[in-house]
């Protein structure tokens, strides 16, 4: 009868897997803290669970690094391109708000479609995101040819809207993970270890079942 904590049992590999999640997560976290860094370290985490799913690699920490120094060069600029889009977005809602509450006869249906049409952006803006930086991540470590900057927002765009359904899928599951720290403020305070230490190394986990393989059949 094989022991539970056998190599090879299933709780030892459960634990393993934990164990790998929280040290992506760990390590995504340092990146966070320069913010300019972070976009590297996304990169890096998504091919962490990409191997994770895929049953394979090791020296999860040291990996993770190696990753993050080799996307760098690409993943920084797309970074601060989903910083700067996102911050116009929240900037142009600000506007919105506000000349609505001055003009005095203000068309609320003009003041709606306009919100709606900045919204759509901004989902644009997340199905981008998602799947760049996973892609450069893939792309660092296992294309063969380099992937430009270019080369790779065509590519995740590309990805994002012939997978549709699937990013839809992942733009909620981020969605909900994120939004619920901003619904419930004492929610994300309590969890705060969870959501640094877990949270998101689990979650990239559950999304790299959907984008790992797509992209390691779009990379040459």
């Amino acid at each position: 009868m094989t022991s539970a904590f056998s190599p090879d049992s299933k709780f030892s590999q459960l634990l393993s897997l934990l164990a790998d999640v929280v040290i992506v997560s760990l390590a995504l976290f340092i990146t966070t803290i320069p913010v300019v860094t972070f976009g590297a370290g996304l990169s890096a985490a998504y091919y962490i669970t990409g191997q994770l799913v895929r049953d394979e690699g090791a020296r999860r920490w040291r990996t993770f690094w190696a990753v993050f120094a080799a996307s760098f060069r690409v993943a920084t600029p797309g970074w601060l391109l989903v910083c700067a889009a996102l911050g116009l977005g929240g900037y142009e809602f600000a506007l919105l708000n506000s000349a609505q509450s001055t003009w005095l006869f203000a068309d609320g249906i003009y003041f709606d479609a306009l919100r709606i049409g900045l919204l759509m952006a901004c989902v644009i803006v997340g199905a981008f995101s998602i799947w760049f930086f996973a892609l450069v991540g893939h792309a660092s470590r296992l294309a063969r040819q380099r992937l430009t900057f270019g080369g790779a927002c065509m590519c995740a765009l590309n990805l994002a809207f012939r997978h549709l359904f699937y990013t839809l899928v992942l733009l909620a599951l981020w969605g909900i993970v994120i939004g619920a720290s901003f619904v419930w403020p004492q929610l994300g305070v309590r969890l705060i270890f969870f959501y640094i230490v877990f949270i998101p190394g689990f979650i990239m986990y559950l999304s790299s079942f959907v984008l790992s393989p797509r992209i390691l059949s779009a990379l040459p």
